[in-house]
């Protein structure tokens, strides 16, 4: 009986993360989300690091991954639809 419930609670769960994980997140919330991504990457690295070089290296580097990400994610939705 307890393991019955136990499986019934897991599954309840598990549709839940999925319904989640399939629903399409706004428009507006992703464009201010990647916004606030590229903020971070330029301004941080200016914080952080102090010579001239190295904030340029860390600056591309990061430009570079947020660049993938971006493409990455762009045609995983392609893929999907």
């Amino acid at each position: 009986m307890a393991v019955d419930a136990g499986i019934c609670s897991v599954a309840s769960i598990y549709e839940e993360v999925e319904h989640f994980g399939g629903s399409v997140l706004p428009l507006p919330y992703a464009q201010l989300t990647r916004l606030i991504k590229l903020l971070f990457l330029c301004l941080v690295p200016i914080s952080t690091v102090r010579t001239v070089a190295l904030t340029l290296a860390l600056t591309l580097t990061l430009t570079l991954a947020l660049t993938l990400t971006v493409t990455l994610t762009r045609c995983t939705a392609w893929a999907g639809a």
